[in-house]
């Protein structure tokens, strides 16, 4: 599977395409297309790690979608570049699935230690029949939990303690220089 070398592509029946900045800590997010056809498609949904944290831990995506309307689910993870992807690199990729009692399958890819930047969630599949006979249609539906690395409660005490260490030889120096 490559990464596009332009602008994020989605179909005419994408919604919640993720574009908002997830800063602070964690978030949740919502993607998906309703209207997949009888053909392979390719959806990508962009988003941004941001900081605070400077790295996050876990990055979860899952679909949900009737066994019986598409089939071949991959799901993705891209790095980019910068905001525009033209430049991407694979993250993760899953093609695991599980499957309810309702014929539902289920995919979940979790991305750990992303840092600060710009990725894309792409999904790849292809559509076998009409969920909705009367638009000749099909979809699914996917969210993005993200979660971030927290500040050790520690560190901003740790930073002004070195802050107090730096200004204490700041003034032995120019003591030690007045005395010379």
């Amino acid at each position: 599977m490559d990464a596009p070398a332009n602008a994020l592509t989605c179909g005419a029946g994408c919604y919640g395409v993720i574009g908002s900045p997830f800063n602070g800590g964690s978030g949740n997010g919502a993607f998906g297309d309703v209207a997949i056809t009888l053909a392979a498609f390719t959806d990508q949904f962009a988003f941004e790690l941001q900081a605070p944290p400077s790295s996050y831990n876990s990055v979860t995506n899952s679909i949900t979608v009737n066994n019986d309307v598409i089939t071949g689910l991959t799901l993705s993870i891209f790095s980019c570049t910068d905001v525009t992807c033209g430049t991407s690199s694979l993250v993760a990729s899953t093609s695991t699935t599980s499957t309810d009692g309702f014929g539902n399958q289920t995919i979940t890819l979790a991305a750990n230690s992303l840092g600060i930047g710009f990725y894309f969630i792409q999904v790849d599949g292809t559509g076998v029949t009409f969920a909705n006979p009367n638009s000749k249609t099909s979809g699914y539906s996917g969210t993005i939990a993200v979660s971030g690395v927290p500040l050790p409660a520690t560190l901003p005490l740790f930073v002004s303690g070195l802050g107090a260490l730096g200004f204490a030889g700041l003034r032995k120096r120019k003591k030690a220089k007045r005395a010379a």
